[in-house]
């Protein structure tokens, strides 16, 4: 169990898409990357791009992508990759590293197992867990400009009654 929170140390890599090597207990974060190292060893990497994660295959012990969308972009038996969509289906991930290989391999044991229990079924329907990228609104279309454009007759309006005149009355 971690005593003590480290915040990422900024560093300006020069347009480097992945950031130096951890150093000690420090995390570095460089663009889309950050790398953080465990005390057995293991390199932890997150990117929220998917294409920065080819790279760290070779280098990680574990990636985590946060995006739905993305598929692993690493070899079997290269680094472990946790995707959000992963999260989405399977719940909270319990990260646990065996030491004893080089480099350290990561094992992930997930909350929710599949086949689906009937009370956890409604995850597989997010957009997340359906591979899908977070919803985005539509930008409404220029209704000013084509209300503008219909006239004034085109608009259906409704009967004008008089002061004794019920609709439906005969």
């Amino acid at each position: 169990m971690a005593d003590t929170v480290l915040k990422p140390t900024n560093i300006d890599a020069d347009g480097a898409a992945q950031p130096g090597a951890p150093i000690g207990d420090h995390f570095r974060c460089s663009k889309d990357v950050c790398l953080a190292s465990t005390a057995g060893g293991a390199v932890v990497a997150y990117t929220a791009v998917a294409a920065n994660a080819t790279v760290l295959c070779s280098t990680a012990s574990l990636i985590v992508i946060d995006d739905a969308t993305a598929e692993s972009p690493c070899a079997p038996g290269a680094a472990t990759v946790l995707t959000k969509r992963d999260l989405a289906r399977r719940g909270s991930a319990s990260i646990s590293f065996d030491n004893g290989s080089s480099p350290p391999a990561a094992s992930v044991t997930f909350a929710i197992e599949e086949p689906y229990r009937p009370w956890h079924t409604h995850r597989a329907f997010s957009r997340e867990a359906r591979g899908m990228p977070p919803y985005q609104p539509k930008k409404p279309a220029n209704d000013v400009a084509a209300a503008a454009k219909a006239p004034d007759d085109a608009v259906a309006k409704p009967p004008a009654l008089g002061d004794g005149d019920m609709p439906g009355a005969d």
